[in-house]
């Protein structure tokens, strides 16, 4: 009898805890993904261009040229084909 109210106890006690583990695997926030689209802009303040994840505002950031690009390495060598980024 007592290996059976032991067995019970220690039953009970595992399943009271189970919800706040499985709480705490379930909460975990997603690993930053990549950009998907790579954007040339011109910075007003400073007068250069770079490369941006979200397309430019129009105010801050103004977008050079028409495109968004798939890759970083895209956006930089378009960025120095440009006029207007050459300094």
């Amino acid at each position: 009898m007592k290996k059976f109210v032991a067995i019970a106890l220690a039953a009970a006690m595992a399943a009271s805890t189970m919800p706040a583990a499985m709480a705490a695997t379930t909460t975990k926030k997603p690993a930053p993904q990549a950009a998907s689209h790579y954007y040339v802009a011109h910075n007003a303040k400073s007068n250069a261009c770079e490369i941006v994840s979200e397309k430019p505002d129009g105010k801050t950031l103004t977008m050079v040229g028409k495109n968004f690009y798939k890759s970083e390495a895209d956006a930089t060598q378009a960025m120095h084909r440009f006029k207007s980024c050459k300094a």
